[in-house]
């Protein structure tokens, strides 16, 4: 039964041969598309998902306008942070997040060109979970000037030693 139902088929589709390309091409670009977008759909509902609270961390984004043109970016002023805490109850806590390149940083007679640091406010450590291999999250960046750093840039910079209370400049 089944061999007489996909020789018909295969009839069908020769006898009938731009019918069924359309239909081919219709079903193969339809997938396709239902496949994109469940992988797109699935990298958006992971990203970083690894905090403890993921669920309640929401990313500030500014829409603008200027001289005609349409600008979507993450920069805000950098008062907005302790405002929005501030102003709506709804806001837990906040941080702000300040990238920098190409910073020269030293350590003895060590020096090497870093890129991609973050300054950030003392709150960020309170509201991530990234996992700390010395200290604590709650006094990492407590002190003014205080740092975090990972650890291929602790073993760079002190070797074996250890990276707490040292200085880097």
């Amino acid at each position: 039964m089944l061999k007489n139902y996909l020789k018909i088929a295969f009839r069908n589709l020769r006898k009938h041969k731009g019918y069924s390309f359309i239909n081919v091409a219709g079903l193969a670009i339809g997938m396709t598309c239902c496949a994109l977008i469940m992988l797109y759909v699935q990298h958006e509902a992971s990203y970083d998902c690894f905090h403890q609270h993921a669920n309640r961390l929401y990313r500030v984004a500014l829409d603008a306008g200027v001289g005609g043109r349409f600008i979507k970016s993450a920069t805000t002023s950098a008062p907005m942070a302790a405002t929005l805490v501030q102003e709506l109850p709804e806001v837990e806590n906040a941080g702000r997040f300040w990238p920098v390149n190409r910073v020269l940083v030293s350590h003895g007679e060590k020096r090497f060109y870093e890129d991609n640091l973050i300054y950030a406010d003392s709150s960020v450590l309170n509201m991530f979970s990234f996992p700390l291999v010395q200290g604590e999250a709650k006094t990492a960046l407590a002190e003014p000037n205080s740092i975090v750093i990972t650890e291929a840039m602790a073993e760079k910079y002190f070797g074996s030693d250890s990276p707490l209370g040292k200085v880097l400049r």
